[in-house]
């Protein structure tokens, strides 16, 4: 009777072949999950690839690189920041400078005969028509149609024959950083090469039509 009861009980504490909980894990091969894990990796890889080889805008600023879809984009962007046309106009107008019997002077066409504040400035500061230009160009200045007429006239010319672009280079260490090391010669290099270039442009740009006149007498119409 003992033997009968002891046998019921083991019976009954065993479980039973083939219980849920007899791990299937212990019957799968060692590394599968690392494998999934490798898939989704490089699935993950794939998609971030994809990313990275979305094709480049269709016009981008040749100084600061930002990116447009549409001409007109660009554009406006020149016209709300005239700091990316500074560099191509003053090249535009060194050269104009530099030929005989040109001024050293510019003058604001926009601005009316005999008004007070009628503009004029060295030619070595040529951006500073245009930001004259911009600032007077708003409608609640005096003027304002003359002077936005101006502006985009002037980022017309410079859209028929753009100037190279800028070449952005990567941040350099810096001095102040421990185990930094300044690299101005490189920056010099770079700056003097950008200078190069936009001379051989300027030379042939459209913008010395718009130069020419302006290093004149003031009274004569561009």
């Amino acid at each position: 009777w003992e033997l009968t009861v002891l046998k019921r009980s083991v019976a009954i504490v065993a479980p039973p072949a083939g219980t849920p909980g007899d791990s299937a894990a212990s019957a799968r091969p060692a590394g599968d999950g690392d494998v999934g894990s490798e898939a989704q990796a490089a699935e993950a890889t794939d998609v971030a690839d994809g990313v990275d080889e979305a094709p480049p805008p269709a016009y981008s600023c040749f100084t600061c690189g930002a990116g447009f879809a549409e001409r007109q984009l660009l554009r406006e962007h020149l016209f709300a920041d005239v700091s990316c046309v500074a560099e191509p106009w003053q090249a535009a107008v060194r050269a104009m400078a530099c030929l005989p019997g040109a001024g050293s002077s510019l003058w604001c066409p926009a601005c009316p005969d005999g008004f007070t504040g009628r503009w004029s400035g060295a030619a070595t500061k040529a951006a500073a028509l245009l930001r004259h230009a911009s600032a007077t160009g708003r409608p609640s200045a005096m003027h304002a149609a003359e002077h936005e007429r101006l502006l985009r006239m002037l980022i017309a010319l410079l859209l028929d024959d753009p100037p190279p672009a800028a070449v952005k280079r990567p941040s350099q260490p810096s001095a102040d950083v421990p185990g930094g090391e300044a690299d101005g010669g490189d920056d010099d290099a770079a700056a003097r090469q950008r200078a190069e270039d936009l001379k051989a442009w300027a030379a042939t740009s459209p913008l010395l039509q718009a130069a020419g006149p302006l290093l004149a007498q003031p009274g004569r119409e561009p």
